[in-house]
């Protein structure tokens, strides 16, 4: 195991589907109760988050918080065209987290993949399915089931 700054935390990079070095922040936090895993975008704290409890046995937590992270990083769900710039779905689902920071100061965006889409973008991706149904499912980052 990576040697870990209990204050501080540690920095890992993993690689996605694509190939790109994604970076996430380790740390304990809550009395050494939980274990948060944190995407950092250009050197924020603001990508995809995860959280673990820790246990009795940290080794635990870090392994489950890793495999979380690797089988989230090993699918991908939008794409944005290199030439175009246009957004496209790769498949009948779109899982990704609610995030408050918006530039546009439009409302929340929503955190997919490695992209930070505005509600407008969620929109135009699932406009070609009108007529469709759609579930929403909102689940804490832990990722248990409620």
């Amino acid at each position: 195991m990576t040697e870990f700054d209990w204050e501080e935390g540690v920095v890992e990079e993993y690689l996605d589907c694509t190939g790109a070095v994604r970076h996430f922040r380790l740390m304990i936090y809550a009395a050494g109760l939980f274990l948060e895993a944190r995407e950092m975008l250009g050197g924020e704290p603001i990508g995809l988050r995860f959280v673990e409890r820790v246990g009795d046995d940290p080794g635990i937590a870090f392994g489950k918080i890793r495999d979380r992270i690797r089988e989230r990083l090993a699918q991908r769900d939008v794409v944005r065209d290199a030439r175009t710039g246009e957004l496209s779905l790769l498949r009948d689902r779109l899982k990704g987290q609610i995030d408050s920071f918006d530039r546009s100061g439009d409302g929340p965006s929503m955190l997919v993949d490695d992209l930070e889409l505005t509600w407008a973008e969620v929109g135009e991706l699932l406009a070609p399915f009108e007529g469709f149904h759609v579930e929403l499912f909102i689940r804490d980052v832990s990722g248990e089931e409620p």
